[in-house]
């Protein structure tokens, strides 16, 4: 393979792995999304490296003493993120060598691994869940926008109590809600607590 073929192959792969990544996981959000860009020049950037060490011990250890100052600030958020950048790293590797069967092959048997991890995280998910809210009474009997709010991130939403507590200073609403699969508690947690008059939310499972 000729090294313009051996660098297009090694962006195809990085392009690939990326929309891997972003079809499989969660919804891209702020760093998920700058490390599925990230992904493609990984892949690059390495099979570039493997041809310029070649056979070369010497260029090898003059590369990881160059490469050794490079830090990185940004912390991955979980073992799937670093899967990944692995999946870039070594398929990169793979065609820097000229061997894009075993990155073609390598490439496919990943898809079904992360396809397979996509579909098992989904059946682990509640069916249900229980949101508590309390709102101060000025607001309390308002609970439209909160029901709007939950409609936006679920499947279904039904308010099923209402309690008035500290001397009628605060009322706590009930919701049972179905989530939708790709759903981030810590993401509907901060949208209700930014509505006016929300002192507190408590999401948790349903029993």
């Amino acid at each position: 393979m000729s090294i313009l073929s051996r660098m297009l192959l090694a962006l195809a792969f990085g392009v690939a792995v990326s929309m891997l990544y972003r079809i499989t996981g969660p919804q891209d959000r702020g760093n998920r999304s700058r490390l599925a860009s990230s992904l493609v020049l990984l892949s690059v950037l390495i099979a570039m490296v493997t041809q310029v060490v070649g056979d070369s011990v010497a260029r090898a250890f003059s590369l990881v003493g160059a490469l050794s100052v490079v830090r990185f600030r940004t912390p991955l958020e979980d073992t799937r993120d670093t899967a990944f950048v692995l999946f870039a790293v070594i398929l990169g590797m793979a065609v820097g060598v000229g061997q894009p069967l075993l990155a073609g092959i390598g490439f496919g048997i990943g898809a079904i691994a992360a396809a397979g991890y996509r579909f098992h995280a989904g059946s682990d998910l509640p069916r249900s869940w229980q949101v508590e809210i309390s709102r101060t009474a000025a607001l309390a009997t308002a609970s439209a926008d909160l029901t709007d709010t939950l409609r936006g991130f679920c499947t279904k939403v039904e308010c099923w109590a209402t309690r008035i507590h500290k001397k009628g200073e605060c009322t706590e609403f009930r919701y049972q809600i179905t989530p939708r699969i790709d759903l981030d508690p810590s993401e509907i947690i901060a949208l209700l607590t930014a509505i006016d008059g929300v002192q507190s939310v408590e999401i948790s499972p349903s029993k």
